[in-house]
């Protein structure tokens, strides 16, 4: 199962997102981990934690998926390129 996430701790006394993504690995000692859908998730850093609920800063407007998709979608992709093995 796929899950968007952020993951935060108690730092000075207040709850702040530390990592956010989708399927996240918690690799460090947070305080707790919250689902929340992508948009929030690929937007992290609008959100902020008030008595437990995330909520989006009052200073900032969430794009929606649609043009948040347009805004980060590639302009280049470049092949890799796997050298053969020489047999020995």
């Amino acid at each position: 199962m796929e899950a968007w996430s952020v993951l935060t701790k108690v730092i000075d006394g207040e709850e702040k997102i530390i990592k956010a993504g989708l399927n996240l690995v918690v690799d460090d000692d947070y305080d707790r981990a919250i689902i929340v859908d992508e948009v929030k998730a690929r937007q992290s850093e609008k959100l902020e934690i008030k008595d437990g609920v995330v909520s989006v800063k009052a200073d900032a407007t969430l794009l929606s998926l649609e043009e948040l998709n347009e805004k980060t979608k590639l302009k280049e992709i470049i092949p890799v390129v796997i050298s053969k093995e020489v047999e020995g």
